[in-house]
């Protein structure tokens, strides 16, 4: 999964591929995609996963000119927030997931 988002992430642009705000929307959504099945496989370490998805947002941003694409300080503040919406989400997905449980077993 990392990799093919290494790829799509570095690839040329496509003329007619989605640009400005649905670019950024993309790019949250990526992320948060990203991070969810490690943030419910390990719910304590969400902080080093979001470090961790933050980190490789920045390397795509740093390698991306060297592939025919910009590089944008916009487009990791989108991978940084979304990685935190996935992690969230799979938080909330992890608590109702207890909170059922607990009420199944009363």
């Amino acid at each position: 999964m990392v990799l093919g988002f290494a790829v799509l992430a570095l690839m040329p642009v496509v003329p007619g591929l989605p640009s400005g705000a649905n670019d950024k929307l993309l790019h949250a959504l990526g992320f948060a995609v990203l991070v969810v099945p490690m943030t419910l496989a390990r719910p304590m370490a969400a902080p080093g996963i979001w470090l961790a998805a933050v980190a490789y947002g920045l390397l795509i941003e740093i390698v991306q000119p060297y592939t025919g694409r910009m590089s944008e300080a916009a487009d990791l503040m989108a991978d940084a927030l979304g990685a935190a919406a996935g992690i969230l989400l799979a938080w909330t997905w992890l608590a109702l997931w207890r909170m059922r449980r607990v009420i199944r077993q009363a």
